[in-house]
């Protein structure tokens, strides 16, 4: 049960990234290890539907290691997009195996795709963005400057973390005023350079040069580590992930997050999707449409505050991010009817979120509960630590109220 030519397929013919082939490797090393000890199944052309749903099976039970790491690693469940993610790199061979007349049939076709609730795009509203940049801006510093223009070049081009790392001197256009991003499958697309990330990549590479002299270190990478070498996209997900740790109740803080708070700001201000999709860099329309969900759920919030029907018998909508964990339905209502009151002593209230989240200590009172209320252009935020998460959210809902008052009270004095 080989699969080095797949694997060489996916690379020279699809063109896929070299992330994504190391991904597909560990799954089908996975399957061929279940089938081979578990099922004593040694041929692809012995793969029936049945070996693929007890495979999938194991998997949700946490039967089955999700990496092997010479020979060590603890079981793990796995929820239903991860499982999916194994389903499709099985369904992507039996295409390639049957193209090639390995075998004749797909075992896939008798596996029914996994269900699963769709994630939203975590992305980090306009004005969020706007006090983070100022504040990075301001930093003197080579790094503090450097992981500015990280963020600045994520937001206003849309770039993932790979094409960051990727990215030359050649390929920052001034005087066509273009970034020119290679993105997945050596794909190449243009993006428009805007004159705040002109002006401030002029002044990155000033300081750039600077670093480069001091160490004696010559190379085209645009962007480098306070050593002067290239910069990894581990080392940009890092700095990154810790500049957004200064935004608040957000339930993820990569530079993916970024390049979604791109496409959400473009949407809300009026871009059509397909000028999206191009800057994006996606293949297909459907990858780009998730983004109109965040902006169908801004408008219902518009709608639900605006109209005097909808306003008397509405529920504010609160958004639930477990971090690390799964909450269970009955946590997610009591807090959607707590918190969803708030609404009640503050007719702005643009949104709510809650973070949840499970410090690692050894004191019982573990469970911390965070909750960001939008209003007119800033945040209203508290948090708190308690046994349980719901007497948390008890507390918190007394001190956000009074807050909430507090704003209400300037507003009318003003």
């Amino acid at each position: 049960m080989e699969t080095d030519e797949f694997l060489a397929y996916l690379s020279n013919v699809k063109r896929y990234s070299q992330h994504t082939i190391t991904a597909y490797a560990e799954d089908l090393c996975q399957f061929i290890e279940f089938c081979e000890k578990v099922e004593n199944v040694s041929e692809w052309t012995e793969v029936t539907p049945l070996v693929v749903r007890h495979f999938e099976m194991e998997l949700m039970a946490g039967r089955l290691n999700r990496r092997k790491r010479q020979g060590r690693g603890r079981p793990k469940a796995l929820n239903a997009r991860s499982v999916q993610r194994k389903l499709c790199a099985l369904r992507s061979l039996f295409r390639y195996l049957i193209h090639e007349g390995v075998v004749e049939h797909s075992p896939m076709e008798g596996v029914a795709p996994l269900k699963f609730a769709k994630k939203l795009p975590v992305f980090v509203p306009d004005y969020r963005m706007d006090t983070l940049l100022d504040k990075k801006k301001r930093e003197q510093d080579f790094s503090g400057y450097r992981d500015y223009m990280f963020l600045l070049t994520a937001y206003c081009a849309g770039m993932r973390v790979g094409e960051l790392e990727a990215l030359k001197l050649e390929d920052v256009d001034f005087a066509g005023g273009v970034v020119r991003v290679t993105g997945k499958g050596n794909k190449e697309r243009l993006v428009p350079m805007i004159e705040e990330l002109s002006d401030a990549a002029a002044i990155y590479l000033q300081r750039r040069k600077a670093v480069l002299v001091e160490k004696g270190i010559s190379h085209s990478f645009f962007f480098i580590t306070d050593a002067g070498r290239p910069a990894s996209a581990q080392y940009i997900y890092r700095h990154v992930r810790a500049c957004l740790s200064n935004v608040e109740a957000l339930a993820k803080r990569s530079p993916h997050v970024l390049r979604h708070s791109f496409a959400t700001a473009l949407l809300n201000g009026g871009a059509e999707l397909e000028a999206i999709r191009l800057l994006l860099g996606h293949s297909s329309l459907a990858a780009t449409q998730v983004y109109t969900h965040n902006s169908f759920e801004r408008m219902k919030q518009v709608y639900n505050q605006a109209h005097p029907r909808a306003k008397k018998f509405r529920v504010m909508e609160v958004k639930i991010n477990a971090v690390g964990f799964s909450a269970s339905s009955q946590l997610e209502e009591f807090i959607q009817k707590k918190i969803g009151k708030l609404d009640k002593y503050y007719d702005g209230i643009v949104s709510i979120e809650v973070a949840l989240k499970l410090e690692k200590d050894d004191n019982l009172e573990n469970k911390v509960v965070e909750v960001t209320v939008g209003v007119k252009g800033q945040d209203v935020f508290a948090s708190k630590k308690a046994r349980k998460f719901e007497d948390a959210v008890d507390e918190l809902y007394d001190v956000v109220k009074r807050q909430l008052v507090k704003v209400k009270e300037k507003e009318r004095e003003g």
